[in-house]
């Protein structure tokens, strides 16, 4: 065998090692983000909503929900806590919330502060009043608010 041959060989040989490795790591990280995603649907669960991130889990947007009446002020702050975690992770790219129809007020709202990456609130058939939706909206442009009486965007 000459030495063209076999460094050839060499280099095919570490082609295909590249190639596994990087299926490798795209299943792990897949397994990972779902395990993660899991994980914080589980907690969300426990305080009477949810968490997934949708049908393209490589899109890295994460939504949240809860639509039971008795989810107040309380458990949104445990819930933004889960999602501060999913904040901070680089594979997530953004977060949404639906809280429609639970029990979040005005003065509750103030639980969203430091969700850098959130990009949408339904504040449907809350009893989040309008001034409170205008004051969110003014503290956070950036996010899209759905309400039951109008829906404020407001776009950089």
């Amino acid at each position: 065998m000459s030495k063209i041959t076999k460094f050839a060989g060499l280099v095919s040989a570490g082609i295909v090692l590249g190639i596994i490795a990087v299926a490798i790591l795209a299943v792990s990280y897949k397994f990972g983000i779902d395990r993660f995603v899991s994980s914080a649907d589980a907690q969300m669960k426990a305080l009477g909503g949810g968490l997934t991130n949708g049908r393209r889990s490589a899109d890295g947007e994460m939504h949240a929900w809860s639509h039971d009446a008795g989810f107040d002020g309380a458990k949104l702050k445990k819930a933004v806590a889960i999602l501060k975690a999913m904040d901070k992770d680089d594979r997530v790219t953004g977060l949404h919330i639906d809280l429609r129809d639970t029990g979040v007020s005005d003065a509750d709202t103030v639980a969203i502060e430091g969700l850098s990456k959130l990009k949408s609130i339904d504040l449907s058939r809350t009893a989040v009043t309008r001034e409170g939706v205008l004051a969110l909206s003014q503290k956070y442009p950036q996010i899209r608010i759905n309400t039951n009486d109008f829906l404020h965007q407001t776009s950089k």
